[in-house]
């Protein structure tokens, strides 16, 4: 299939040769379909996909919670983890919310990517925070998960957590 130039963006079946920093291409099928929902950039290394959230929310929790993503098959270039969620107890070294984010391979091996806690909030106090990330992963599962430390309640968790990520062609 023949190459078509619009607005400054590439389209067709095959990668643009000699790609320069920021140049775009909308990839088709060989019989002309759109195959995703964006255009990929040239990021002087690599085709990459716009910004994508994972997010996850957390209302009213009072035990281990964890969510997963399912990425199989795919490239991701994990940009940065990031929390905005407060509690409803004061947090001690002793007994305090956490979150963790986790890649996991196929063979259920487990690596922390992150971790957030609360130590030191006090009750209603925003757990805000921005961890880079910057690592590109092809594990089969993510997971994020809040949990809490300690014998006595930590009191309830309430929020988001947050991953945001791009998409790299292979």
């Amino acid at each position: 299939m023949r190459m078509k130039q619009l607005q400054g963006y590439t389209i067709g079946s095959v990668a643009p040769a000699n790609p320069r920093t920021g140049d775009r291409w909308l990839e088709i099928s060989v019989t002309g379909a759109v195959l995703y929902g964006w255009d990929w950039v040239w990021s002087g290394s690599r085709w990459i996909s716009p910004e994508q959230w994972w997010r996850v929310s957390f209302s009213d929790i009072a035990a281990l919670t964890v969510h997963s993503f399912d990425a199989s098959n795919l490239r991701l270039l994990l940009l940065d983890f990031r929390t905005n969620a407060y509690t409803t107890a004061t947090q001690t070294s002793a007994n305090y919310w956490f979150f963790r984010f986790w890649e996991t391979t196929a063979q259920q091996t487990r690596s922390l990517l992150c971790e957030v806690d609360a130590i030191g909030n006090a009750p209603n106090q925003f757990v805000s925070e921005i961890v880079s990330l910057a690592s590109l992963t092809t594990q089969p599962v993510l997971e994020l998960s809040a949990n809490f430390v300690g014998t006595s309640n930590p009191g309830i968790l309430r929020g988001a957590a947050s991953v945001r990520y791009q998409f790299v062609r292979p």
